[in-house]
This record gives C-alpha cells, sequence and structure tokens, in this order.
C-alpha cells in the first residue's frame, strides 16, 4: 500500500512538473486591421475612428474568450489566469466587455462606450495599447494553444512577441567628493569687432571665420580634471594631434542658445532632479520634468505631481541611465544643449512599454520638426518579429520626428555586426533599423593622451547601418548627487540628441526630420579619422561645425 501511495504521489509531482515546464505564456502584440484602405487611425474621421474603436473591442472580446476556453493550457502556477476564475465565479463568462483603454487619448469616443449591456472591465490579460499606422495595436496574454487561435481571427495581420530591451551603457566611476562650483561659460556676439581682453587662448574671430556662426558660447571646465567634459569637447573641434598642436583644449564652443525651443524625449526608467545648478530651468528658459511613465498596461501622467522631478518604474534602483541622458543631452554643465527642454518618459524594458511611449510623445509634442527622440536601449531577435514596433518608428519619422538610438554592443564579448537582413535572428533593434540615427561610440577618455581618443570603442556594434560615431564616455551629475562616468553607445546617442537640438535651435529649422538631419550630422562630421572602424562600416564622427582647434601651451 505504501509503494501504490508513493507512486501516485510521484505521479502527481511529475504531472505538476510537466503542467509548470511546458507552459510557455507570454506577452503578445497583436495588429487589428479594419481595411487596409483606412487612414491612419488620428488622421481618420471621428466615424473611422469609432468603427476601429469598435472592431477593436470586439476582437479583444474574441481574444479574451479563446484566453477563458484554453486556460487549462496556461497551467496551474500561473497567476495571471486567475483573472478568468474571478470573472466565472461572478457569472460575468457570456458577458461582453468594455475593455478599459489606458493609454491613448484619441479624438473620438465610442458611443458603444455608454452601452449598459457592456460591462467595463480593467484586465491584465487583454488590453488596448495604441494606433500603429492604419492599424490599432493591442496586446494579449497568451499560451501557445490560444496564441495559434488568436492569429486565425478576422483582422489580426500580425502578432508579436512582446521582446526584452537592455541599456547600452555601464558605470566606469561613481566619483563622490567633487568641486561643484558650475562651469565657467564665455558668450561672445559677432557683433562685437574687437577681441576679448581676458587673456584667452582661442580667437573669436578665428573661430567666426571657420564656422560662420553668429554668436558663440565657451563652456570651460577646470584645469586638472582627467578630461572630464571631453564629450563635449571633442564634437567642437577637428582632429586632436598632440605633436602638432600642443596641450588638448577641453574647453566646448557652441553657437546660439543652446538648443532652447526645442523639445528633447528620452525614454529610460526614469530620472531624480538631484542637482539644482544641472537640472535647473535656467530662469524659464526650459523645462525638465518626468512626463509621465509606464508601468504594466497603464501610462501614468506625471505633469503637476509630485514625481515630475523624481521618478523610477523600479522602486530597489536608482535610475542612472536616465540622469544620464538628461544631463549630457541638457545639463547646464554636461550637457551638449543645455536649454532644450528634457522630458523623461519611464517605463520598464520592454517593446510594448516603448511603443506606448512613443505613442506619447506623438500625442503630446508641439512640434515634430522641433522634437528629438533619443533611445539608448538595445534588443537582439528577427527583423520580421518587431515590425509592429518598426513601423511605429518609421511613422513617427515620417511624421517629421527627429529619432536617436545607440548602435548598442556587448561589454563582455565585444561589439558585433549590427546590420543583418531581416530574416537573421541576430538582428540589432533599435540601431539596425533603416529610418533612424544609429550612433556608435569611441573609446573613453578619463585620464588618457587625447591623442588616443579617436578609435571605435570594442564593445561597439558597427556596420553600414551605424550613421555615425559620438564619444562614448560621459560624465554626469547622478541621482546621488554626485558625477559618475559612464561608457557606452547609450552616451554617444545622448551626446547627438544633444547636438541635434543645438542645430535645430540655431539653424531654426522648421523643416528638420531625421533624414535632414541625418544629412546634417554626414555633412559637419569629421571623416575617415577614426581607427578601429570596419571597412563595412562609415567612417564619420560627430561634430558640430567648428573644425578649428586651440591650445592652452601650443607648440
Amino acid at each position: 500500500m505504501k509503494n501504490i501511495s508513493f507512486l501516485f504521489t510521484i505521479i502527481v509531482v511529475f504531472n505538476y512538473l510537466i503542467n509548470v515546464t511546458l507552459a510557455d505564456n507570454n506577452k503578445y502584440l497583436i495588429a487589428i486591421q479594419r481595411k487596409k484602405s483606412d487612414k491612419p487611425y488620428d488622421k481618420a474621421s471621428e466615424k473611422v475612428q469609432n468603427a476601429i474603436d469598435e472592431l477593436v473591442n470586439d476582437r479583444l472580446n474574441d481574444i479574451y474568450n479563446i484566453i477563458k476556453d484554453n486556460k487549462e493550457s496556461y497551467g496551474k502556477s500561473d497567476e495571471k489566469i486567475k483573472e478568468i476564475e474571478s470573472i466565472e465565479k461572478r457569472s460575468l463568462e457570456n458577458k461582453k466587455f468594455r475593455f478599459a483603454d489606458k493609454t491613448h487619448r484619441g479624438k473620438s469616443k465610442s458611443k458603444r462606450a455608454e452601452n449598459p449591456d457592456e460591462i467595463p472591465l480593467d484586465s491584465k490579460l487583454v488590453n488596448p495599447l495604441c494606433p500603429g499606422t492604419n492599424y490599432y495595436i493591442v496586446t494579449a496574454y497568451l499560451s501557445d494553444e490560444a496564441l495559434e487561435e488568436v492569429k486565425k481571427l478576422d483582422n489580426v495581420i500580425m502578432v508579436e512577441k512582446d521582446y526584452e530591451t537592455y541599456d547600452t551603457t555601464k558605470v566606469v566611476e561613481n566619483i563622490t567628493s567633487y568641486d561643484n562650483d558650475k562651469l565657467k561659460e564665455i558668450s561672445h556676439s559677432s557683433k562685437k569687432v574687437k577681441r576679448d581682453s581676458n587673456n584667452q587662448y582661442y580667437d573669436w574671430d578665428v573661430i567666426y571665420s571657420d564656422t560662420k556662426w553668429e554668436s558663440i558660447t565657451a563652456r570651460e571646465p577646470k584645469k586638472n580634471s582627467d578630461n572630464r567634459y571631453s564629450h563635449l569637447s571633442l564634437i567642437s573641434q577637428g582632429r586632436y594631434r598632440r605633436n602638432e598642436d600642443g596641450e588638448y583644449d577641453n574647453n566646448y564652443y557652441y553657437p546660439g542658445k543652446g538648443g532652447q525651443g526645442v523639445d528633447v524625449y528620452m525614454i529610460a526608467t526614469g530620472f531624480v532632479n538631484s542637482d539644482s545648478y544641472e537640472f535647473s530651468t535656467n530662469e524659464g528658459k526650459r523645462t525638465v520634468s518626468c512626463d509621465a511613465m509606464f508601468i504594466g498596461d497603464t501610462t501614468y501622467n506625471l505633469k503637476g505631481t509630485r514625481q515630475e522631478q523624481n521618478c523610477s518604474v523600479f522602486d530597489d534602483t536608482l535610475p542612472t541611465t536616465g540622469n544620464m541622458l538628461m544631463s549630457v543631452i541638457g545639463g547646464n554643465d554636461a550637457g551638449v544643449a543645455k536649454n532644450a527642454n528634457l522630458h523623461m518618459l519611464a517605463s520598464d524594458y520592454k517593446v510594448n512599454d516603448e511603443i506606448r511611449a512613443l505613442d506619447y510623445i506623438f500625442m503630446n509634442s508641439r512640434n515634430p520638426h522641433k522634437t528629438v527622440i533619443c533611445i539608448t536601449r538595445s534588443g537582439i531577435g528577427n527583423a520580421n518579429d518587431v515590425l509592429i514596433l518598426e513601423q511605429k518608428i518609421n511613422f513617427m519619422v515620417e511624421a517629421g520626428f527627429i529619432i536617436i538610438a545607440g548602435a548598442g554592443g556587448d561589454f563582455n564579448n565585444g561589439g558585433s555586426y549590427s546590420c543583418y537582413p531581416s530574416t537573421n535572428n541576430n538582428f540589432h533593434f533599435y540601431a539596425g533599423f533603416k529610418n533612424i540615427i544609429s550612433v556608435g561610440a569611441t573609446v573613453d577618455t578619463d585620464d588618457i593622451d587625447m591623442n588616443d581618443a579617436y578609435r571605435r570603442a570594442y564593445y561597439s556594434n558597427y556596420g553600414e547601418c551605424i550613421d555615425i560615431h559620438a564619444p562614448g564616455e560621459v560624465v554626469y551629475k547622478n541621482p546621488k548627487g554626485g558625477i559618475t562616468l559612464e561608457t557606452g553607445t547609450g552616451g554617444s546617442a545622448a551626446v547627438a540628441a544633444g547636438l541635434a537640438a543645438s542645430f535645430i535651435e540655431y539653424y531654426n529649422a522648421d523643416v528638420f526630420d531625421t533624414y535632414s538631419m541625418k544629412n546634417a550630422f554626414i555633412h559637419f562630421a569629421l571623416k575617415n579619422e577614426l581607427s578601429n572602424i570596419p571597412s563595412n562600416t562609415p567612417n564619420r564622427f560627430l561634430n558640430n561645425g567648428k573644425k578649428v582647434k586651440f591650445s592652452p601651451n601650443p607648440i
């Protein structure tokens, strides 16, 4: 009898383990299209929007019923499926639901939203997400069996697994004690005829002749700073050569008003306003804020809340990358464009969150042609499995937004080829997408001979889809109030995003888009000056238009 009881126990445990092991449940992105001829959702008439809303809600009900009919395939250990059990206990299984749209704010409100025969449902299993192009994106939590049935539904044109992404930077050093005095800035207008008499080693007139700028600001780091802030100085001079130039000039020179009036959006895990000077609004010249946070399937608008200056999707982790982006793009000391409006969008490392962040920008930006989007995350997979994401990117680009992304890389094994065709499972996104500006990184510069700074970083991905390179190591004000050295293509993308804001403001152009900004970067770039560049990779280094060089101690 004991042997039979023992055998029965083994069988039960074995079946349980099989159930747990074989249940492969995941969140999926699903594209629902009413008609191929439909215009993009936000350009469609209210009548068409209403029709799309109703179709989407109908398909969500269909998907929900598929999940209910296949609930056993999810495995007994899956907590999410308990929502179905709760519905059944309430005797609602034969009712039609109105699924809450917690992200998109379109101009239509369906008349059926007030239908008393429909039950409002805030579900964790299925949710509307946002428009794609001329289709609507929803999410659903599906088992393998449910997935196959959903693919067969009418109007479902794409189903893709919700990919994970990762940051493209890492911390090199946290510096707990430092001189917190702000960097010195000196501005000059071309209307001034004579050079300032303050013993400057650089010459305003020479800069005007070289750049044709109408105004110049020089930001001067303190001496003996171990090349800190060289992510700025490197992009505002020609290729430094020690034997020809003497001591390296670590000043940052830029024209205009530092990106004033331009909006830069960043997608990271959050931001902490830890430095009242670095993240100052500069007497109302710009805004600095966490605009929104994306958690679960919900968008939280943070404008006007306490979290507007302190947001994070993770309670136990400081948002270091978010602070890096805000500081390097627009900080008063570390920033390329110190007067740009800085907008943080806090999200988890999921494609569906990043799509919702992009849609938030589409809905809330003032002018696409004066809006820069900086993405410093990466993912690896088959490009055909992230078509919904790529098409959302393409839609944003065609609307006029300037999208810049880091090339990605591998700090352990070194960078790899990024530009595989769409059918290859080693495709790198976002870098491999055709319609963005992809930025590779150059080597760390802290306490090195700056003559050696013009090399592709070992970790930086490469290939013909990498449009330009920029400094990979950056210094910034971290969430604890100190400064941090961080390296990666996320830093190089931040430098490029700041320069894009500077170009938009200085040239006062409403015609900039991703394509024209890429051309501007290529036009001003230092060409064929970088080493460790594979032959299939463009040899270009970011520059703001100033090529002339100076030295505190020339040869």
